[in-house]
């Protein structure tokens, strides 16, 4: 695949809706959910005086590229096996085709960051959302399921200090 070909691929990737099955005050696309999954890495590997590697950062660029073919399918639908399986299926070829890393070519402490500040950036565009005055019950179901599993993941991952803050941030 061309290279002009692999950057329309993560330009449609980026143009996708979060969130599209509750209602929110304010759309938010896979590009801006990525700038801020990045914002949080680029912390969080500065507090532990590290360079964030460049594998680390195409991933991130690319994590949500399939999501031009499939939209942006819910969580709880994803957790089926079998959707599961299909959906890991296809974007693997899409990472394949487009050239991005995937997320088990990471080691071990670089996916558990890249996991987690997905997880913080979702819970931080919920809790904005809330702060607009969302209050469906769709959405505040949503923002509850990432608190819990961000408190799970957390204990099981050696974060730091902007993990815990941006945690704390959200619970006002």
């Amino acid at each position: 695949m061309r290279e002009l070909e692999k950057v329309k691929m993560h330009r449609r990737g980026g143009a996708v809706t979060r969130f599209h099955t509750c209602t929110r005050l304010q759309p938010e696309s896979n590009a801006q959910h990525t700038f801020g999954v990045l914002c949080i890495l680029q912390g969080m590997y500065t507090i532990n005086d590290e360079q964030m590697p460049i594998s680390v950062m195409a991933h991130v660029l690319g994590h949500d590229v399939p999501e031009w073919f499939t939209g942006d399918i819910p969580a709880p639908i994803k957790a089926d096996p079998l959707i599961r399986s299909g959906v890991d299926h296809l974007e693997e070829r899409i990472f394949l085709e487009a050239g991005i890393p995937q997320k088990k070519s990471l080691t071990e402490r670089h996916g558990q960051l890249v996991k987690l500040a997905d997880m913080l950036d979702a819970l931080m565009s919920c809790t904005e959302e809330y702060d607009r005055g969302n209050r469906s019950e769709y959405f505040m179901e949503i923002r509850a399921t990432y608190f819990t599993y961000i408190e799970m993941y957390i204990k099981d991952v050696k974060y730091n200090a902007l993990a815990k803050e941006i945690l704390d941030a959200c619970q006002r």
